[in-house]
């Protein structure tokens, strides 16, 4: 569950049960309605591997009658097996900077890689 607004604004937080929540992540712009891609959601080992993107919804006002709604892909640092630590710098900018740029050439292939070792395994 991610908390956007009061005295835990811009937070991560996580439950087992649905119901006792705890911190987990402190976020600079959390996503709206984010979905993390989860590529170990069905094993039932409980040894979850952690996210490292997702995608979330984007509505934008274009004039006083209307939006634009869009689906954005969002990175985050969030995984066991994976060390982006360029996510991790504490940054001060709006969203639409966020959305400006393409995912880093590196951090692509970094993310193929990893891809590809989770479906050979």
């Amino acid at each position: 569950m991610q908390i956007r607004n009061g005295t835990e604004a811009n937070t991560i937080q996580w439950s087992p049960d649905g119901v006792s929540f705890d911190l987990k992540a402190i976020v600079d712009i959390p996503p709206h309605a984010g979905g993390p891609f989860i590529p170990d959601v069905e094993n039932d080992d409980g040894d979850g591997r952690g996210i490292l993107w997702g995608i979330c919804f984007s509505m934008e006002r274009v004039n006083r009658k209307g939006v634009r709604s869009s689906l954005l892909r969002f990175d985050c640092n969030l995984s066991r097996d994976v060390e982006r630590p360029g996510l991790k710098l504490p940054k001060d900018y709006e969203p639409e900077h966020y959305q400006a740029f393409p995912l880093a050439e590196s951090d692509r292939k970094e993310l193929s890689d990893w891809e590809s070792q989770r479906m050979d395994h």
